[in-house]
């Protein structure tokens, strides 16, 4: 089935807005407010308390999994004829990352069984919690290089939303040092966190702004959509 350029755009632009409010739950509502940093048995109550949010929050990351397949596969259609080569290889590493999310989601999937025993099972609960983050943090790394790559064929439009290209690659450098730092140095985890929290708007802007603008050009007419896209 053929999709257009318009359609891949509207796709696409409203996945990546209905991934990040999934993310606001899965992992800023479950991790800060039901993990407690280095407290198993405090972890294991909140979570077997909270059994059903848990659950959805695992759901979630799965929908996240699929949309973000869509979404890599898409960003490639939508944005080839800007530079083919780039494009391809930007969304190849966010299938990548996809798949370490996925790998590392299955951790979470552990957890669950664990729930249904004894406060015994908070420390295997903690170390499946720190597995599924060492794994996301290092396929964060890769999502950062998809995000340079994406940005550098974004500075190729014909627009003045090229200029956005560099927040795109700004965004993908803080997501590539960020999380090589929290596997080199992790003893200096709370003043990475800062940082992170310092950065963490522009880093969302530049997702976000991005779906936004690809809805609006998806909502726009073909002759309009094309003269910004060749090249």
């Amino acid at each position: 089935m053929y999709l257009s350029k318009r359609t891949c755009g509207l796709i696409t632009g409203t996945s990546v807005l209905v991934m990040a409010v999934i993310a606001m739950f899965s992992y800023g509502y479950i991790f800060e407010k039901l993990i407690v940093k280095n407290n198993g048995i405090e972890t294991f109550n909140n979570l077997k308390s909270a059994y059903g949010v848990f659950v959805a929050g695992i759901f979630g990351w799965g929908i996240i999994f699929f949309l973000d397949v869509l979404v890599a596969c898409f960003l490639y259609f939508f944005f080839k004829d800007l530079n083919y080569k780039i494009s391809l290889f930007s969304s190849i590493l966010r299938i990548l990352y996809s798949f370490g999310l996925a790998y590392a989601s299955l951790h979470l999937l552990d957890i669950v069984p664990l729930l249904s025993g004894n406060i015994d099972n908070h420390e295997a609960v903690l170390l499946k919690l720190k597995a599924f983050e060492l794994m996301w943090v290092k396929s964060l790394i890769i999502f950062g290089f998809h995000l340079i790559g994406l940005g550098v064929v974004l500075i190729k439009l014909k627009s003045n939303f090229n200029k956005f290209g560099y927040l795109i690659i700004f965004s993908g450098l803080c997501y590539v040092l960020l999380n090589l730092l929290k596997i080199s140095l992790p003893l200096l985890g709370e003043r990475i966190m800062m940082v992170e929290l310092i950065l963490s708007l522009p880093m969302a802007m530049a997702e976000i702004g991005l779906g936004f603008w690809l809805i609006i050009k998806g909502g726009s007419t073909p002759e309009a959509l094309r003269k910004e896209l060749l090249v």
